[in-house]
């Protein structure tokens, strides 16, 4: 049996148990989706990161984020907190600035790390929306009277 380091956060958190909590597994390479999906709903967190190996040129980290349900392509939350795991733990060092790129299923997503070691300070710039259409009759009602 294979054994993985697994952490859990406080994301957007001063103290220990006051912020979003985030479950990360380190080193998930072996993992196949369907066991990170099943670790995910395990853990039974809101969202729950697994990091891999970068496949795209560029990106000094590679996670997937899984809530116990289904796959995200990006969440706020786990992005933030994958970034301080990934630094924190060594396992990606910021460049010129604090620079990272993080790769993730919604692309790659521009870090920047400052602050002091112990407690860095993580910025990141979250994907660009995409209009998706919706249907007359699926939009609710209070919806549409604000959009006449």
């Amino acid at each position: 049996m294979a054994a993985f380091r697994y952490l859990q956060l406080d994301v957007f958190a001063h103290q220990p148990g006051s912020g979003n909590p985030l479950g990360v597994v380190l080193g998930a390479g072996g993992l196949s989706a369907g066991r990170m999906q099943a670790l995910a709903a395990w853990l039974n967190l809101s969202e729950t990161v697994f990091f891999l190996q970068p496949s795209v040129a560029g990106a000094d980290y590679h996670i997937r984020i899984f809530t116990p349900g289904s796959e995200l392509p990006f969440a706020g939350h786990p992005s933030v907190g994958a970034a301080w795991a990934a630094v924190t733990c060594g396992l990606a060092t910021p460049g010129e600035g604090g620079a990272l790129v993080q790769q993730c299923a919604a692309g790659l997503l521009p870090v920047r790390v400052s602050g002091p070691a112990d407690a860095p300070t993580i910025e990141l710039a979250s994907p660009p929306a995409h209009h998706l259409p919706t249907a007359p009759g699926q939009v609710p009602e209070p919806l549409l009277a604000l959009a006449s």
